[in-house]
């Protein structure tokens, strides 16, 4: 089952919204597509983004190249700053900069897209990519390859390399 479907049925199935009201977070590998995409709860938090991090990368299907789509449309706490540096610092542990991958964030819009271009800037500062969607397939679409980085597609803005200057 390919990514997009198996997010929009996770989405709209009654047993997704049982298992994701007892559990913070899902996640479904398409090795296929080599992409992961991980579904957070409403209330997902740093414990749950390192436990699923933790999953992911344990499971036999699982390669650091695929590409990651993180969905926290759900989400409906908002974690302070504090926490979104947290957020950041796990990255820098757990992801190998030399591995070309991208990741993208879906987010309502409003202060969760907003706190999502936060952790974009703060990731950015660490050289990581994050690109910031309010709607998932763009995020898959862009995740996936099938739309070019830096093409301003979707709500992440065709953001700049500071590093390089450029637009990436």
């Amino acid at each position: 089952m390919g990514a997009g479907h198996y997010v929009r049925h996770l989405a709209g199935s009654r047993w997704a919204s049982y298992i994701l009201r007892r559990m913070a977070y899902a996640y479904e590998i398409d090795v296929e597509r080599q992409l992961v995409i991980v579904v957070f709860s409403a209330d997902a938090n740093l414990a749950e983004a390192e436990a699923v991090m933790t999953e992911v990368h344990a499971d036999p299907r699982h390669s650091l190249r695929f590409s990651r789509v993180y969905d926290c449309r759900a989400v409906t706490r908002l974690p302070p700053l504090s926490e979104l540096r947290g957020v950041a610092e796990l990255f820098r542990r757990r992801v190998d900069p030399t591995v070309d991958t991208r990741r993208a964030i879906v987010a309502r819009g409003g202060a969760p897209y907003g706190l999502g271009r936060m952790l974009q800037t703060l990731l950015d500062l660490i050289g990581l990519e994050l690109h910031v969607f309010t709607d998932l397939d763009e995020a898959i679409a862009w995740a996936t390859g099938e739309v070019p980085s830096g093409s301003g597609t979707g709500d992440s803005g065709g953001a700049r390399d500071s590093r390089l200057g450029r637009e990436r």
